[in-house]
């Protein structure tokens, strides 16, 4: 089952994370993997939506601005991101027949989920490595990176524990539909792993 994970933190270090507005072009790079902490083959796919596509995340980052300006975050204060997560396990790629497009269509419509609720959003897929650990751990999960400023009414992005269960039951039935277009079923995902050259996570 894909497991979701609300990771933002309500400090960090006594400060609100991603506060000011160099976090949001941070945000953004981190989970397309362009901070400097991730290898090139660690990252499967990007995607966004509510920005225009760009080569740079700088530029989605500063159409995210746009919109949080536009309902005077400066004078609000508080969190301008959210950053959410969705794991997915080897055995769940197994049943999508470790197939890459279905993955990335997956992960797409859950991003789309971020932004019919009316948030901008900026994600990227992520390949972990535990081959060591008999694949326990989650192989591919997908960080979103989501302005907290609604385009809409200008509401705060908020989701409460109950309400990220929810979402998290309404990623899996999409999982299960995926799952239901595969052909084929791996009982993991080794077959796949031997055709990557050193893919390993780092978070």
């Amino acid at each position: 089952m894909a497991k979701l994970l609300n990771i933002n933190k309500k400090s960090n270090g006594g400060k609100t994370l991603y506060a000011d507005e160099k976090s949001v072009e941070n945000l953004c790079k981190y989970v397309v993997g362009e901070d400097g902490g991730h290898s090139s083959q660690e990252i499967l796919g990007r995607g966004e939506f509510g920005v225009m596509k760009s080569e740079t995340t700088q530029d989605m980052a500063t159409q995210m601005l746009i919109v949080q300006n536009d309902y005077k975050i400066n004078q609000r204060g508080g969190r301008r991101m959210a950053h959410m997560c969705n794991c997915i396990s080897e055995e769940e790629f197994g049943k999508i027949g470790c197939n890459e497009n279905l993955l990335g269509s997956y992960f797409d419509d859950c991003a789309r989920d971020f932004y019919e609720m009316g948030h901008q959003v900026v994600y990227g897929v992520h390949l972990n490595n535990h081959a060591e650990d008999e694949g326990t751990h989650a192989f591919a999960h997908v960080h979103f990176a989501i302005n907290s400023i609604n385009f809409n009414d200008g509401k705060k992005f908020h989701m409460n524990r109950k309400e990220v269960y929810e979402e998290e039951n309404v990623m899996n039935q999409q999982l299960e539909e995926y799952q239901n277009q595969s052909a084929v079923i791996f009982k993991n995902a080794d077959v796949w792993r031997r055709g990557q050259d050193g893919v390993a996570g780092k978070d």
